[in-house]
C-alpha cells in the first residue's frame, strides 16, 4: 500500500500523458474551430507578430491570445503540425488531473486522490478536449488551479495575501484564455460557497488590493498594446466577442435548457450513476465547495442562448470529484449501482462493437484494430459484472475505467477511419500541397476550410463565404471577395486557379466560374482545377505514363 501512495499518482499521470498524446500525429485537424485555431497560430509563427492574430493574413481577434502563444510554443518544439499543435493540451490535461489529485487529497487526507484523478481522465469529453485544440482545455486549467488555492487557503496551506497575489496571476492567464469568462465561473462557484460558509468573510482576500493589482499587472499588457495597435479593438472585443458571444443564439449554437444535462450524460459515462444514485451525499459539508463547483456554473451557462458542449468543460474535475468521493469513501456504491454503471458500459462497448463489425453508420471495417479494442472494453465491462455483484467496488471500478481506456485507445484508428464524417480535410490539404505550383491560387469557394492554408502554409483566396463577418478588420483585402463582379474579375486576373467549395455550393459553382474539372473529392468537400491548371495536369500525367512504359 506505501508503494501504491508513492507511485500511484505519477504512474496514472504519465499513463494519461500517453494515452492522451496518443495518435495526435497521426489524426489530421478538425474543422472548423481546431483548424482555426491551429492556424492563427501557424501564422503567428510564419509572420513573427505575436500581438495581432491573424487567420489567412487577416486579423483574427476572437479570443485573447494565450491559446495561441501556447501552440506556437509546441510548433517550436515538434513542427507545425497536428502533434505540435496538440503537445500542450496533453500537458495541460495532466497538470489538471494533478490538481483534481491534490484537491481530492486535501479533504481526504488518507486518500492518494488518484481515484478521482482517473474519474476525470476516464471522462470521455474531458479526454476528447485533451486531443482537440481549443481554448477550453486551457481555461479549465486555469479555472481548476483557482479553485485549487482556494483549498489551500481555506486549509491554512497558504496565507490570504500569498493566495490574494497567486489567484490574480491565475486569473490573468485565463482572462488571457478566454476573457472574462473565467471571472463569472468563479463568481458562480465562490461566491455562494462564501455566503453558506461564512456570510461571506471568507471572499475578502479576492477583494484584496494585491489580487487585482497582479492580474492588472499580468493581463493588461497584452490589451494595452493591441489596443493601441488598433483603434476601436477594445470596443470590438468587450461588446461583440464578450455580449455577444454569450447572448446571441444565431451567432453560436442554440441549444434548449436542458442542454448540458445530455452533455454531462455523455461527457462523464458512466459515472453520473453513482452521482444520481447517492446525490442526497453531495450536498455533505465537506463536498459542498465541489457539488457548487460542479452544478452552479451549468445551471447559469443554461440561461444563456448560446451553448456548446466544451462550455461547461471547467466543472468536469467537480464532477470526477464528487464520483471519486460518492465511489471510494465510507461504504461506497451499493451492488445495485455498481450493477448498473458495469451494465451500461458493457451495453455502450458490445454496442460500438457491433457498429464496427456490422459497418454501420460508414464505420470502419472489422480489420481496424478498433474492433479488437471495442471488444476489449466490451469484455472488462461484462467482467466488471463480477466483482459488482460481490460488492468490491474498486475491483469493479479498475475493470470499468479499463474499458474506458480500451475505448479511448480506439479514437486515433475511428477518426482516421470517419475523417469525412468528423470533417477532417487533411487529405484534401495534402492533394493541394502535392499537385499545386507555387505560383497557383487557390480560392475557396462559399465555404471556410482553416486546414487548407494550414497544409499549404499560404494564404486562399475567399468568396462568399463568411469571412470577414462579425470580424474585427481595418481593411478587406482583395482576396477577400463579396460580389460576383469581384470574383470575375480576380479569376481573370488569376486563371491558373484551385477552387475549393463543398457540395452546397457546387450548384452556382459552373456558372460563376465556368470550365472547372472536377480533381479531388473528401466527404462534402472537393477541390476543382481551372482549364489552364487541368491542362497541366493532363499533361503531367501523359508524361509520368509515358516514362513508365519505356
Amino acid at each position: 500500500m506505501e508503494r501504491f501512495r508513492r507511485f500511484g499518482l505519477p504512474s496514472l499521470l504519465a499513463l494519461a500523458f500517453v494515452v492522451l498524446l496518443h495518435g495526435d500525429g497521426r489524426v489530421g485537424l478538425f474543422e472548423p474551430s481546431e483548424a482555426r485555431y491551429a492556424e492563427v497560430a501557424r501564422e503567428m509563427v510564419a509572420s513573427g507578430d505575436y500581438l495581432s492574430p491573424q487567420i489567412d493574413c487577416v486579423y483574427h481577434f476572437t479570443k485573447p491570445p494565450l491559446t495561441y502563444w501556447i501552440t506556437a510554443a509546441g510548433y517550436g518544439l515538434f513542427g507545425v503540425n497536428p502533434l505540435g499543435a496538440r503537445f500542450f493540451l496533453a500537458v495541460a490535461a495532466v497538470i489538471i488531473l494533478y490538481l483534481t489529485a491534490r484537491l481530492y487529497r486535501l479533504q481526504f487526507s488518507r486518500s492518494t486522490g488518484v481515484g478521482a484523478a482517473a474519474f476525470l481522465l476516464f471522462s470521455m469529453e474531458f479526454f476528447a478536449m485533451g486531443k482537440v485544440l481549443t481554448t477550453d482545455l486551457y481555461l479549465a486549467l486555469w479555472t481548476t488551479a483557482g479553485l485549487f488555492l482556494w483549498a489551500l487557503k481555506e486549509k491554512g496551506k497558504v496565507s490570504e495575501r500569498l493566495f490574494s497575489a497567486l489567484f490574480g496571476a491565475v486569473a490573468a492567464l485565463a482572462f488571457l484564455s478566454k476573457g472574462g469568462v473565467c471571472l463569472l465561473f468563479w463568481a458562480c462557484v465562490l461566491v455562494p460557497y462564501g455566503l453558506w460558509k461564512d456570510k461571506g468573510r471568507s471572499l475578502r482576500p479576492l477583494a484584496s488590493p494585491w489580487c487585482w493589482l497582479t492580474f492588472l499587472i499580468a493581463a493588461s499588457p497584452w490589451f494595452v498594446a493591441a489596443g493601441l495597435s488598433h483603434p476601436g479593438l477594445l470596443r470590438f472585443l468587450a461588446l461583440h466577442e464578450s455580449f455577444d458571444a454569450a447572448y446571441s443564439s444565431q451567432r453560436y449554437h442554440p441549444g434548449p435548457f436542458y442542454y448540458y444535462a445530455v452533455v454531462l450524460a455523455a461527457g462523464i459515462f458512466p459515472w453520473w450513476v453513482v452521482i444520481v444514485a447517492r446525490w442526497r451525499e453531495a450536498a455533505k459539508p465537506e463536498l459542498r465547495l465541489w457539488l457548487l463547483w460542479a452544478v452552479v456554473p451549468i445551471l447559469i451557462w443554461s440561461l444563456f442562448a448560446a451553448k456548446l458542449p466544451t462550455y461547461v468543460l471547467p466543472a468536469f474535475p467537480a464532477w470526477a470529484l464528487l464520483a471519486a468521493a460518492l465511489w471510494l469513501e465510507g461504504e461506497g456504491p451499493q451492488r445495485w449501482v455498481m450493477l448498473l454503471t458495469a451494465a451500461l458500459t458493457a451495453a455502450a462497448s458490445l454496442g460500438g462493437l457491433w457498429l464496427l463489425a456490422s459497418g454501420a453508420w460508414a464505420l470502419p471495417s472489422a480489420g481496424d484494430p478498433a474492433v479488437a479494442l471495442f471488444g476489449l472494453a466490451g469484455f472488462l465491462a461484462v467482467a466488471g459484472l463480477i466483482p459488482a455483484g460481490w460488492g468490491r467496488p474498486r475491483l469493479c471500478l479498475l475493470f470499468l475505467m479499463g474499458a474506458v481506456l480500451a475505448v479511448q485507445l480506439s479514437v486515433p484508428a475511428l477518426c482516421q477511419s470517419m475523417e469525412g464524417t468528423l470533417k477532417i480535410r487533411s487529405r484534401l490539404g495534402q492533394v493541394l500541397v502535392q499537385n499545386r505550383l507555387k505560383e497557383e491560387v487557390v480560392l475557396e469557394y462559399r465555404t471556410t476550410l482553416f486546414s487548407v492554408p494550414f497544409y499549404l502554409r499560404d494564404k486562399v483566396a475567399a468568396f462568399d463565404n463568411g469571412f470577414a463577418k462579425n470580424k474585427y478588420i481595418e481593411c478587406v483585402p482583395p482576396y477577400i471577395i463579396e460580389d460576383a463582379g469581384a470574383l470575375g474579375a480576380y479569376v481573370r486576373a488569376n486563371p491558373r486557379l484551385w477552387i475549393v467549395t463543398d457540395r452546397n455550393a457546387e450548384r452556382t459553382l459552373h456558372q460563376a466560374i465556368p470550365g472547372l474539372s472536377l480533381f479531388f473529392r473528401e466527404g462534402d468537400h472537393s477541390v476543382w482545377a481551372s482549364p489552364p491548371v487541368a491542362e497541366r495536369l493532363g499533361a503531367a500525367a501523359k508524361g509520368l505514363a509515358k516514362r513508365k512504359t519505356m
